[in-house]
């Protein structure tokens, strides 16, 4: 079985972590392994974290490499369906 790589987005997702969470991300990517990504503890997300987070899934997918969001708390699912990113985060409605 493909090891997997889970780690949990914070509280605040903004714009000031997101450097950060694009290099962890990056670090994921190179390590070629499947990634949970726990949002159950966010409770304010921004535009630049989604956009993060929606770029990642896709290069991971051409890839073919397995990336998803898990528990996602309902700000985060607020958030993506304000964007209009909720198929792309393979959020289920």
């Amino acid at each position: 079985m493909a090891e997997t790589s889970r780690f949990a987005l914070e509280k605040n997702s903004d714009i000031s972590k997101v450097e950060q969470l694009h290099e962890r991300l990056e670090s994921l990517l190179e390590a070629a392994c499947a990634v949970e990504i726990d949002a159950s503890a966010v409770e304010r997300i921004d535009t630049s974290t989604l956009q993060v987070l929606t770029v990642f899934i896709r290069t991971m997918a051409k890839h073919h490499l397995d990336a998803r969001i898990v528990q996602p708390s309902q700000g985060f699912v607020d958030a993506a369906r304000l964007m209009g990113l909720q198929q792309s985060l393979h959020l289920n409605s």
